[in-house]
């Protein structure tokens, strides 16, 4: 970016305003080098660049009635469009070029905002009509032109044809769209410069107030980039502070490094007031600005068609013949007159245009990179095959479920998450194992007797439950802690939350149930209901693991939704798609849920085809209760097993003998049982619920989202279309890679070169 001292350098030194020096249009050299620096800039702003990147520049500002116009016209040659209040509503972009052709002027367009003030991507360059040849044509087309400025809906060839009249209502106040005048020929300079609406501080009757904000906001919009040249237009009838473009000059140029000032109509300075403005253009101000003066010719000399020339030698004669100005040194001679203005500006913008060259290729490659990253931060953009897309993202989404329901090694993963759960059923299960105590209620009840121990040889079944032992409720009221048969335990007893059943209790069922039997024969129905009493509990157990199964499971499923579908909640895919999946994983549900309820309906009814492990546990419960009765509820067993010391407690024979055998067929039943149940619950749960989802996915997200019909594009394209904010932010994105590309190619020509 050019230094202030930069441009302090190039716009504050007199020296090099000599042509005698071979600066100039007198040399050929260099006026060939600086045309190609302004053609440079100007291609730069065909592709719209001066929106992205701070482009040289040099932009005419001044109150209204300042005298801008007719500076305007002494420095391009052409007539200006004028008329009573503001008449300049658009910037007009003036590109000389000097030019051994004849002299002639093409008119464009350049619009770089859309009809609702949208940036577009690459600026629009729309000739407007032939090249004019005779400069008298000029101030007509510049009108039509800014009618087809304000007017951005409609076509604007309509406006090279008709009256030369403005309608009755324009569509805009102002625009930032800009009318370009390519102006060349003998007598042309080589200079571009930007002409803004005068600065107004009030507007007429009948105005709109708003007008005035327009004005100096687009005044601003140019001057305040470092690399604009401010050419400030100062009319010598009123106080230079109390002039408003001064003012927005000193505000956003402060140490005025950048700013060139103008001096016009020096012939209305009242008698006696010229020493207040002879210190102006000695410099002798505080201010840094380096100022000239100009004389235009007045509104008398422009009705009668004074030429170009003669208005040229008019100044000059002002400036020769009139005091104070004929006084002055050579020095500050050399800022008097149109001229030695067009000289110095078209040599200072040359100038600062190979200072920026460089530092706007950097600039341009840097922005083209955010501007990149930007546009990849986004989410991709809708595809113009919204059917092809769509089906992509549900086979993307599917086989995500399908990963996640298969496994996946993360600590949050699915099946981790059932496992706890699994556990828990597991646990609850083995909890209901029924609690047999082998000896009448009358023996044990107040002796603070909770469960019985467990037999030594199912240690271990229980895993991480840990072993089976006895544990004595403490008893607070008791002195004594109370004794319970203990036969092999181990160091970690677990508390069994079942009442028992004594087994005077299952003899009076038994002897209930009797029917026709012959004697010392019992009903098989004892036994099941032993059995069912157990069994009647898991309903309970396999329904919690069934319900977290579900609800983990849509948990995870709009995890996945939201994964992969985000980006689309705009057009309601993503909403329909969780509802969708949900209704799919319920459905599946229901069918998990009869599975399961078959499974406790088979339980109901005692079955196993493992005979042998039956037996074997029918066995072993038998002689476990036998001994546990034989020795009575209140006897310690020797930890070594020596019985020899006992005293035998039960009666002999046992009238409870019959009921000792059901206490183990109903206990060696549970111990086949529950192993069968904690396993196909969870089995069914899986492979019903977990990985039946699986089944008919896809499909179902088809044909809840009618993707397969006759308006599947059209519902395809609703579904997967971006937010409103998200779509500009993409357009304003994708125009303004398009402006920084179509700029990036320019330069690069101009190094190749």
């Amino acid at each position: 970016m050019s230094s202030d001292s930069d441009f302090h350098s190039s716009m504050g030194d007199d020296a090099d305003m000599s042509s005698a020096d071979g600066i100039g249009l007198s040399d050929p050299q260099y006026a060939a080098r600086r045309r190609r620096m302004l053609d440079v800039i100007n291609r730069l702003k065909d592709t719209g660049a001066q929106l992205d990147i701070d482009l040289p520049e040099i932009a005419v500002i001044g109150s209204q009635s300042a005298g801008k116009s007719s500076l305007i016209e002494s420095i391009s040659g052409i007539s200006l469009p004028r008329a009573s209040g503001t008449c300049t509503r658009c910037p007009t972009e003036c590109q000389l070029s000097h030019s051994d052709r004849p002299w002639q002027c093409r008119v464009s367009l350049r619009r770089v905002t859309d009809a609702l003030g949208a940036d577009l991507g690459r600026a629009t360059d729309d000739q407007f009509g032939d090249i004019i040849t005779s400069n008298a044509d000029v101030t007509e087309r510049i009108r039509r032109a800014q009618r087809a400025i304000l007017n951005p809906s409609a076509d604007f060839r309509a406006f090279l044809q008709g009256p030369d009249a403005d309608p009755d209502a324009m569509e805009l106040s102002f625009s930032r769209n800009t009318i370009c005048l390519q102006i060349s020929g003998a007598d042309v300079a080589d200079l571009s410069f930007v002409d803004l609406p005068g600065i107004i501080q009030s507007v007429a009757t009948g105005g709109n107030p708003e007008d005035v904000e327009l004005i100096r906001e687009l005044a601003i919009s140019y001057i305040r980039k470092p690399s604009c040249i401010i050419l400030l237009t100062v009319a010598c009838e009123t106080d230079l502070e109390n002039q408003a473009a001064y003012g927005l000059a000193s505000q956003y140029d402060p140490t005025h490094a950048r700013t060139v000032g103008v001096l016009t109509k020096p012939d209305r300075i009242e008698p006696g007031n010229e020493q207040n403005w002879l210190p102006v253009i000695r410099g002798e101000r505080s201010e840094a600005i380096a100022w000239f003066c100009v004389k235009n010719p007045t509104t008398e000399m422009l009705n009668a068609g004074i030429t170009w020339d003669a208005a040229r030698a008019h100044e000059a004669a002002f400036f020769a013949q009139t005091m104070p100005w004929a006084a002055l040194g050579a020095a500050h001679r050399r800022r008097l007159g149109t001229g030695k203005l067009t000289a110095r500006l078209s040599d200072v913008l040359a100038e600062l245009i190979a200072r920026r060259l460089p530092e706007l290729r950097r600039e341009l490659e840097q922005l083209l990179a955010r501007t990149q990253s930007e546009l990849d931060a986004l989410p991709p953009p809708p595809s113009h095959e919204p059917v092809g897309e769509l089906m992509q993202l549900v086979g993307a989404f599917a086989r995500g479920v399908e990963k996640h329901v298969v496994g996946t090694p993360e600590e949050e993963g699915l099946l981790q998450a059932l496992r706890p759960m699994q556990r828990a059923f597991f646990e609850a299960v083995r909890g209901t194992a029924p609690q047999f105590a082998p000896w009448e209620r009358r023996h044990v009840e107040g002796k603070g007797i909770w469960s019985v121990a467990e037999p030594a040889f199912l240690n271990g079944e229980a895993g991480d439950l840990g072993s089976w032992g006895a544990q004595v409720q403490e008893a607070q009221e008791m002195e004594e802690r109370p004794r319970i048969v203990e036969l092999e335990l181990e160091e970690r007893p677990m508390i069994v939350e079942l009442e028992m059943m004594c087994i005077d209790e299952v003899m009076q069922r038994a002897d209930t149930a009797v029917t026709r039997e012959l004697p010392n024969n019992y009903p098989f129905i004892v036994i099941k209901q032993l059995i069912l009493d157990v069994v009647d509990e898991w309903e309970e157990p396999a329904r919690r693991l069934y319900e977290g199964t579900k609800s983990v499971l849509l948990k995870h499923a709009q995890i996945l939704v939201e994964e992969h579908f985000a980006a689309f909640e705009h057009g309601g895919l993503k909403g329909r798609v969780s509802h969708i999946v949900a209704e799919h994983i319920r459905t599946a549900a229901a069918q998990t849920l009869e599975r399961i309820e078959f499974l406790l309906d088979c339980e109901a009814e005692p079955y196993t085809c493992n005979r042998p492990y039956f037996l074997d546990y029918s066995a072993k419960f038998l002689e476990h209760f036998t001994q546990l009765r034989r020795w009575g509820p209140m006897v310690r067993v020797p930890y070594n097993n020596d019985t020899s010391r006992m005293v035998v407690w039960a009666p002999s024979p046992d009238p409870m003998q019959p009921a000792l055998k059901m206490m183990a067929d109903a206990r060696a039943y549970y111990q086949v049982a529950y192993k069968r149940f904690v396993d196909n619950v969870p089995m069914t749960l899986d492979q019903s619920l977990v990985l039946g989802i699986l089944d008919g996915l896809d499909g179902a997200i088809y044909r809840g989202l009618d993707v397969n019909g006759k308006d599947a594009y059209e519902n395809c394209r609703k579904l997967l279309a971006e937010p409103e904010e998200r779509r500009v932010v993409r357009g304003q994105l994708e125009r303004k890679m398009e402006r920084l590309l179509g700029a990036q190619r320019e330069l690069e020509e101009v190094f190749v070169q």
